[in-house]
């Protein structure tokens, strides 16, 4: 009879687990999406039943900022992040580049500012 360690590769799982998470930005650690498992926050299509339920988690989520600052700063384009699908996020962060080259007194490139 071969004996068999089951308890051996249990531990290096929960630790790989561990490790994963302390390379994790913090507020991930507290988001309400935690858990919830991966597939209803990266829908095949950005509207519809399934990006509307990670929406309604989002909606309530205490780090919803935190994540959508994340998603835009990372420029990451899948997925709904903090209650936001790539398209919107894609459209808001337009939006902020236009109105940034649009104040007065900053310089553009070529321009006499």
């Amino acid at each position: 009879m071969v004996h068999v360690d089951r308890v051996t590769p249990l531990d290096d799982a929960v630790r790989d687990v561990v490790d994963i998470d302390l390379l994790r930005p913090r507020w991930m650690r507290n988001a309400a999406c935690r858990g919830e498992g991966f597939n209803a926050w990266f829908p095949s299509e950005e509207f519809g039943e399934d990006a509307d339920a990670a929406r309604r988690v989002c909606c309530g989520c205490r780090v919803r900022t935190d994540c959508l600052d994340y998603a835009l700063a990372a420029g990451i384009r899948h997925g709904v992040w903090g209650g936001l699908s790539a398209r919107e996020r894609a459209a808001m962060a337009g939006a902020t580049r236009r109105a940034t080259a649009n104040t007065p007194g900053r310089r553009t490139a070529g321009g006499a500012g």
